[in-house]
C-alpha cells in the first residue's frame, strides 16, 4: 500500500498521541478494517522506535561527553588551583625563612629600646579598673559593662577584643582621655603603630593628663621609628625630663 505525505502524517499523528479522541477511533477503526494499512502503522511504528532509541543514544553520548569535558576541565582547574596553592605555600615558606634569619637584623640596637618603649605598660596601668567618675559610667548604663569588660581584656593581654570595646565606648565618650591611653597602649601591643600614634596625638594637647610622660615618651619612639619631627622629638623628650619619674626620665635619656 503506497501513502501519501499526508497519510505518513496522519499515522506519526496518531503513534505519537495528537490525535483527538473521535480521530483516533475513526483511524482504529481503520486499522482494524483494511489490513494493509495496518501493516503500514506496524513499520511506521518500527521505524519511529528506532529514531527514538538513536536518539535517545545520541543524546547519553552527549551527556557523558559534556561529562568527560567537565570533569577533564575540573581535574585541569583543580592542578591549576594545586600549582597556585603551592606556589603561594613555598612564597609564604621563603617569606617566614626570610623573616626567620634577617629581620631581626634590621633592627639596629637603638630600635630595640625604641620597640620596648612602645610596648612597655605603665604599672599603674596593668591592673585597671573603670572608674567611678568616668563619663557615661553612671547608673546602670550599659556602657560601664562594656568598659570593665575591655578593661578584663587588657588585663588579660587580649588585645585584640579589647580594642573594637574601646573603640565603641569612644564613639560615645570622644573626650574620655584615660580610655584613649589604653586604647593607644593595646594597639602598640599588637604592632599597629598607625592606629597608636592617632590616639596619642589626642593626649599629646592634653597638658594635664597623669600619664603625659608616657604619652610623649611613646611619641617620641613612633617618630624615632620613623626618623621624622627631630625638633619635636626633642621637645617631648625634654618635657619627660621635667616632669616624668626617674624611671621616664632614664628612658627619655637612652632614646
Amino acid at each position: 500500500m503506497k501513502l501519501s505525505e499526508e497519510g505518513f502524517e496522519r499515522i506519526d499523528n496518531y503513534l505519537l498521541d495528537r490525535l483527538s479522541p473521535n480521530e483516533k477511533k475513526i483511524f482504529e477503526l481503520e486499522i482494524e478494517t483494511n489490513s494493509e494499512f495496518a501493516k503500514e502503522v506496524e513499520i511506521r511504528k518500527a521505524i519511529i522506535e528506532q529514531i527514538n532509541i538513536v536518539y535517545i543514544e545520541k543524546v547519553a553520548e552527549e551527556i557523558l561527553e559534556e561529562k568527560r569535558i567537565k570533569s577533564k576541565n575540573s581535574i585541569q582547574i583543580f592542578l591549576k588551583k594545586q600549582e597556585t596553592w603551592w606556589a603561594l605555600a613555598a612564597s609564604i615558606s621563603i617569606l617566614i625563612i626570610f623573616s626567620w634569619h634577617f629581620l631581626p637584623n634590621l633592627f639596629v640596637k637603638e630600635d630595640k629600646l625604641i620597640v620596648e618603649t612602645l610596648q612597655r605598660i605603665p604599672e599603674s596601668y596593668k591592673n585597671i579598673q573603670p572608674r567611678d567618675n568616668n563619663p557615661g559610667m553612671t547608673g546602670n548604663n550599659p556602657l560601664e559593662n562594656e568598659l570593665t569588660e575591655a578593661y578584663k581584656f587588657f588585663k588579660e593581654e587580649k588585645y585584640i577584643f579589647c580594642i573594637p570595646i574601646l573603640e565603641r565606648y569612644l564613639e560615645k565618650n570622644k573626650n574620655d582621655y584615660e580610655v584613649h591611653f589604653v586604647l593607644a597602649l593595646s594597639y602598640l601591643q599588637i604592632g599597629n603603630n598607625m592606629q597608636a600614634l592617632s590616639n596619642l596625638k589626642i593626649l599629646e594637647k592634653q597638658s594635664l593628663f597623669s600619664e603625659r610622660a608616657e604619652v610623649l615618651l611613646k611619641l617620641s619612639s613612633l617618630h624615632l621609628l620613623k626618623k621624622q619631627n627631630e625638633g619635636k622629638i626633642c621637645n617631648w623628650l625634654d618635657e619627660v625630663a621635667e616632669i616624668g619619674t626617674n624611671e621616664q626620665k632614664q628612658l627619655a635619656k637612652n632614646l
